[in-house]
């Protein structure tokens, strides 16, 4: 079973969200008009351009969020699940992997935000909601798609070193530990466990402070 966290759902974050209002980096921006059909998940409001509002925009944070706020009393917190279901399909739907690292071409792909996905929001949403009557059978396999999608991409591509390439790594090792029956699941756990063992040789000194 993962471990439901301590976390307090953030209510500003889930109002905001309800309303399709997002703010990362302090600067908060409304996907309007509603009724809203799909959110761009490249968009970046900032001026001068941060590029670091869309990146966080792709760690789905807020779907934490939704998912502990709806279990914390359904099925009066509908709206909640709602969401969280139309910005999981929504995200699935118009985020296909890209066919290099996306680390210069995609705020959605890149290594750190995938690893970073797979670390606690992703599997911790799929194992509050997965049985809920609510989540489609197609959704639930478009999820388990991307969940192996993400596995693949974090195994191709790495950064090589330093706290990125620890994220990387950490969400490899979760996606193939959580899944153990993906085809690729046990080469993607010995591929992890042998880049945290190079990352720790290169970037951690005899005296244990890393570079």
């Amino acid at each position: 079973v993962f471990p439901v966290s301590a976390f307090t759902p953030d209510a500003t974050r889930i109002a905001n969200a309800l309303q399709h209002k997002f703010t990362q980096v302090g600067i908060t921006y409304d996907f309007e008009p509603e009724p809203l059909t799909t959110i761009d998940w490249s968009f970046n409001p900032t001026n001068p351009v941060n590029p670091e509002w869309t990146w966080q925009l792709n760690r789905h944070e807020v779907w934490d969020d939704l998912a502990q706020k709806y279990i914390s009393a359904p099925p009066a917190n509908s709206a909640y699940l709602n969401e969280f279901l139309f910005e999981l399909n929504d995200w699935i739907t118009t985020s296909p992997a890209p066919s290099n690292s996306g680390n210069a071409s995609s705020a959605r792909w890149r290594t750190i935000e995938t690893g970073i996905r797979m670390l606690g929001v992703w599997p911790g949403c799929f194992y509050r909601l997965k049985s809920v009557p609510a989540l489609s059978d197609d959704l639930l396999i478009l999820w388990l798609k991307s969940f192996y999608m993400h596995g693949w991409h974090l195994n191709k591509y790495t950064a090589g070193g330093g706290n990125w390439a620890a994220i990387e790594q950490h969400g490899l090792f979760n996606v193939a530990a959580i899944f153990p029956e993906f085809h690729d699941a046990a080469g993607w756990r010995s591929v992890a466990i042998a880049r945290i063992e190079n990352l720790l040789t290169n970037d951690v000194l005899p005296d244990g402070a890393e570079v």
